[in-house]
This record gives C-alpha cells, structure tokens and sequence, in this order.
C-alpha cells in the first residue's frame, strides 16, 4: 500500500466489503509503490474482488512498469 494511502486503507476495504466498490476494482492503472529500502517504482495494478463460499477475497496484479513510464516521460 502506497505510505500516502495506508490511512486510510482499512476504511477503503470495510466500505467495500460493505457492498461498495473499490475506486481501482475491476481497472488497471498506474501506481507509483515504495520498496522496504525506501525506492519507488512504477507499477501497473489491478484488483479483482472475488467471493466464494461466502468469503471475499481480493486478487491484485502487480507488474514493473518502469519502462512504459520512462518511454512516455520521454
């Protein structure tokens, strides 16, 4: 979780398991993400909500993309 958004993470998944739908469910985007030695790295991120046996699970997808971000910074 990006440090500017942890806050406010655990409203983000009470109000999604609530009924309500992630701002990011269902979509790809960029996302900017912090390594444990303090580094930053594009990312593309996805998230799916899944339920089954009556759980909910969330699925994210997390790839480097800091190739595609330096190409269009170019």
């Amino acid at each position: 979780i990006p440090r500017d958004l942890r806050p406010a993470h655990p409203e983000y998944i009470r109000h999604n398991r609530e009924g309500g739908k992630a701002r990011v469910e269902g979509m790809s985007r960029e996302l900017q993400l912090e390594k444990k030695d303090g580094s930053k790295i594009w990312t593309r991120f996805a998230l799916s909500k899944v339920s089954a046996e009556g759980k909910i699970y969330y699925l994210a997808l997390v790839r480097d993309a800091s190739v595609e971000m330096a190409q269009k910074e170019q």
